[in-house]
This record gives C-alpha cells, sequence and structure tokens, in this order.
C-alpha cells in the first residue's frame, strides 16, 4: 500500500516512435474499455472508468505533452490506495 503523498510513476521501452507510443497511451478507450465517460484528451479533462461492479474510478489529465508525456491523477477509485496517485 502506498503512503500518502507518495506518487506511482511507471517507465517501459516499446518498439515505436514517441508520437506513435503517445498516441497509443492517450486514447484511453482504445486501450481501457468503451467504458469511460468525460474527457480524455485535454488537461483538466476528468474522466469515470468503470469495469462491471469490480472496479471504479474518476481520473483526471494533469499533463499531455505531445510526443513525450501523458499524466493522471486519480481523484477516486474503489480501491483506497490508488487515490492520489
Amino acid at each position: 500500500m502506498m503512503q500518502a503523498g507518495q506518487d506511482f510513476t511507471a517507465t517501459f521501452s516499446v518498439d515505436r516512435t514517441p508520437h506513435e507510443a503517445f498516441e497509443a497511451i492517450a486514447n484511453v478507450r482504445g486501450w481501457w474499455s468503451q467504458e469511460v465517460e468525460g474527457l480524455t484528451d485535454q488537461v483538466g479533462g476528468e474522466f469515470d472508468y468503470h469495469y462491471k461492479d469490480v472496479h471504479r474510478c474518476t481520473i483526471r489529465v494533469t499533463e499531455l505533452v505531445p510526443g513525450r508525456k501523458v499524466a493522471w491523477l486519480v481523484l477516486a477509485a474503489t480501491s483506497a490506495a490508488a487515490c492520489g496517485t
């Protein structure tokens, strides 16, 4: 479990251009599912995601730097440990 005030960062390499990787990651509906409601493609946008009755979360887009970075903040989730990451 994460301590309050800690961030979670994941980094990995793929055999794609930075533009291709950014486009794939930023396409939330394309890799999570169609169970997404809200704005996923602009900074400050918020979206809700759910998977059946197992998982629900509300996420804010905090950074979008084309070809470089996508960052989100979990505002609410069924897992309390995810909130604030």
